[in-house]
């Protein structure tokens, strides 16, 4: 967990909490940013490594995992295989640079939950977020 954040709340009435996984800092502070002011409780890692680390010590509180697909060392597939080995049940956005039609085509079978396009809309990550939250 990224210093001066606190691990979401596992009370009841608690906000939606995200894991946030993306190698660019810039992007991982917007979208922190973008994330809290929406309100969402949010950990954040900077590694697929990282995200396992963060995942396994507050999976029961995460709602859902919001990941960048391009990684190095442990990228988006092998991320996938292994939160789905911890919780099967986890709810996991894929975000990406790449087409859609790619990303359906190499995540086929891991049962992410939804897709987003970078650049990222603001609006339509929030709206997706929540959408696959609710489900």
């Amino acid at each position: 967990m990224a210093s001066g954040e606190k691990p979401p709340s596992d009370e009841p009435g608690r906000e939606a909490s995200v894991l946030l996984v993306d190698d660019a800092e810039a992007v991982r502070s917007v979208t922190r940013m973008l994330l809290e002011e929406a309100g969402f409780a949010v950990l954040t890692a900077n590694s697929g490594h990282e995200a396992l680390e963060a995942f396994r010590e507050h999976q029961r509180q995460l709602d859902v995992v919001l990941l960048d697909v391009s990684m190095p060392y442990l990228g988006g597939e092998a991320l996938v295989r292994e939160l789905r080995r911890l919780r099967a049940d986890v709810r996991i956005v894929l975000c990406s640079g790449w087409r859609e039609q790619e990303i359906a085509r190499r995540f086929a079978g891991t049962g992410f939950a939804a897709f987003i396009q970078k650049p990222i809309c603001p609006a339509a990550l929030i709206a997706k977020l929540r959408e696959v939250i609710d489900a």
